[in-house]
């Protein structure tokens, strides 16, 4: 693009902040305003980039050429559909929506605008994922774990959707068959709240096992793949990657020394080609709308 492109932010909570830091960085992006319903919270953030601060969208439409959503995952849909039907580029963060119906009318609206739409599926853009992905595909059996710290904003939120939700995508662009059965339960494991063990089989006898929930201490997010030759073990918070080949041995791959500003910095750069016409225009959504599917079936086992 020859000018830098204005870019909205909906919503000033965690992941917001996360995401105006990597928009700081960057010479063909600013940060044009930041809509939230705290006021104050809004002004606090947009004021380091000299951005426009609002609680109503609307004001800062005509300021922008794109806009990222990072309200809470229950308003997605409508915030993230208010921003396609005005003709604005959007980028939305994980999940799409809280139910399959709610994440699949977003998508056919973006289809019906033909608008840019993104969802924010991080992870992909992991270089520690990206060096195993080749070999992870291959695994017959996938084990993961994804433990966080429980933040306010999602202090209610089903850890499926906040925390699992990544791993499902993970697991779902990777393996391209048919689900035929999810098990789920409450996971029942020493300094865990509120925590999910989700097991997925594929028709062609891959398995997956997902675990998610919240911790005061020992955050964690691996994926551990192994095959009748070799085991992988990919760590998400220190970005290595471990490679045990017939469990007598191992190599370790050591991607860059990145942090979560660099991940979202290659998502901003997937939305802003997207935007100049370099990518296309709606790219890993099916996906997206496919993980959302998948999280829903898991919750209604939890039930």
């Amino acid at each position: 693009m020859a000018a830098a492109a204005g870019v909205r932010l909906l919503g000033a909570g965690a992941m917001g902040r996360r995401h105006a830091r990597a928009l700081d960085a960057r010479a063909d992006a600013r940060l044009a305003g930041v809509v939230d319903t705290n006021a104050a919270r809004a002004a606090a953030l947009a004021a380091p980039s000299g951005a426009l601060a609002a609680r109503d969208a609307s004001e800062l439409f005509a300021r922008s050429d794109a806009v990222i959503v990072a309200t809470p995952p229950g308003s997605h849909p409508r915030v993230a559909g208010g921003a396609l039907a005005a003709g604005k580029a959007v980028l939305v963060e994980k999940p799409v929506a809280l139910t399959a119906r709610l994440a699949r009318e977003l998508i056919e609206l973006a289809e019906r605008c033909d608008a840019i739409v993104r969802v924010g599926h991080s992870e992909r853009f992991c270089p520690a994922l990206s060096v195993a992905s080749a070999r992870l595909e291959r695994a017959q059996e996938v084990r993961t774990q994804r433990y966080a710290r429980s933040r306010a904003a999602n202090s209610a939120s089903n850890p499926v959707f906040d925390l699992m939700i990544h791993d499902i995508d993970f697991m779902l662009r990777h393996v391209r068959e048919e689900v035929v059965e999810i098990r789920a339960s409450w996971l029942e494991e020493p300094g865990v709240d509120r925590g999910v063990l989700a097991q997925v089989c594929f028709r062609d006898g891959r398995r997956v096992e997902l675990r998610a929930g919240y911790v005061e201490h020992a955050v964690r997010r691996r994926i551990v793949a192994r095959d009748d030759r070799e085991e992988i073990e990919v760590d998400g918070l220190a970005r290595t990657v471990v490679r045990r080949i017939a469990r007598d041995s191992e190599t370790m791959f050591e991607p860059r020394d990145e942090h979560e500003t660099d991940v979202l910095r290659r998502e901003h750069d997937d939305f802003l080609w997207a935007i100049a016409g370099r990518s296309p225009r709606r790219d890993g959504v099916e996906d997206a709308v496919r993980a959302v599917e998948c999280a829903e079936r898991i919750t209604r086992l939890l039930s």
